[in-house]
């Protein structure tokens, strides 16, 4: 488990999301496989008690991926993605 806040502060630790997780060593099974791509990504920018979370997310039709910030929803590339500061990241398994 990961604890980035205490009670009035955020730590600076530096958490890498990469982009493509491979769990497959850790199955039963090792002629199945378990690799799981990064589909999203949460950052909270600011103090433990202020502050304001931004979301990345790739869109798997045309897989960009795109800032959500509020109501602003741009393009982003995804070398920014990897430099994020992220607070949450999300994987999905890969289909093939």
């Amino acid at each position: 488990m990961l604890k980035r806040y205490s009670k009035s502060s955020k730590t600076s630790l530096r958490v890498y999301f990469p982009e493509t997780i491979d769990l497959t060593n850790y199955l039963e099974n090792k002629e199945q496989k378990a690799i799981y791509n990064l589909c999203g990504i949460v950052e909270h920018v600011g103090f433990a008690n202020i502050g304001h979370y931004k979301s990345y997310c790739r869109n798997h039709m045309d897989k960009k991926w795109y800032s959500f910030n509020d109501s602003n929803i741009t393009e982003i590339p995804f070398n920014k993605i990897l430099k994020i500061q992220g607070y949450i990241g999300f994987y999905e398994i890969d289909p093939n």
